[in-house]
């Protein structure tokens, strides 16, 4: 199951914006953003279609995933995103993590 974790309203009425933020069970929850125009569509400027999935893994390497988890999404004034979360090795080391999207989905 993928579930919503929480969604924000962008405070600036000329940048579109609605974001949604999840967690993703089956891959290993990454990080994962969806942003929607004020009318409620996808925005399919942003990411994949509207969707940005982020691997938090170092070295991307299967034997070292994380679980990734998204605490907080922040759209600023600006229409950058600015993403607050943990990431969790299989070796139970935690790490905050703290990602700034630029308005495409892109790293900052």
């Amino acid at each position: 199951n993928i579930g919503a974790m929480g969604c924000q309203i962008c405070p600036n009425p000329s940048i579109s914006g609605i974001l949604g933020w999840l967690n993703n069970p089956v891959a290993n929850n990454d990080f994962a953003l969806i942003r929607f125009n004020n009318d409620g569509k996808i925005d399919s400027t942003f990411g994949n279609y509207g969707l940005v999935t982020n691997e938090l893994s170092p070295f991307n390497s299967v034997a070292l995933q994380t679980e990734d988890i998204i605490t907080s999404a922040h759209l600023l004034e600006n229409g950058k995103i600015l993403v607050i979360g943990y990431s969790v090795s299989a070796g139970m080391k935690s790490r905050i993590v703290l990602i700034r999207y630029n308005k495409d989905g892109s790293i900052d």
